[in-house]
């Protein structure tokens, strides 16, 4: 099953629902050791535009990256509903 990785900025004007996990990435570490079999862009899931005007489901898990310079934000107007919420953190 894909993974769908948050990797630009997003509004989902709907609800979403994470079938799997939402993964939160704290450190480069952890994202350069996270398998990324079977993981892609949002883009490939919603398009290229920034606002997705309608519900969404993934399948199985949502990966956030929550380091660096630039990180994406994922804004949801409606109700979001997931199985798990994990966050990598080595330096914890």
């Amino acid at each position: 099953m894909t993974n769908y990785i948050i990797d630009k900025n997003i509004t989902i004007t709907g609800n979403l629902t994470v079938k799997g996990s939402i993964i939160n990435i704290m450190t480069k570490k952890d994202y350069d050791n996270y398998d990324k079999t079977n993981v892609k862009s949002i883009t490939e899931l919603v398009g290229n535009n920034d606002i997705y005007d309608d519900d969404l489901t993934i399948e199985n898990n949502l990966i956030c990256i929550n380091f660096g310079d630039t990180i994406p934000n994922l804004i949801i107007s409606g109700c979001t509903t997931t199985f798990d919420v994990i966050t990598l953190d080595s330096n914890t």
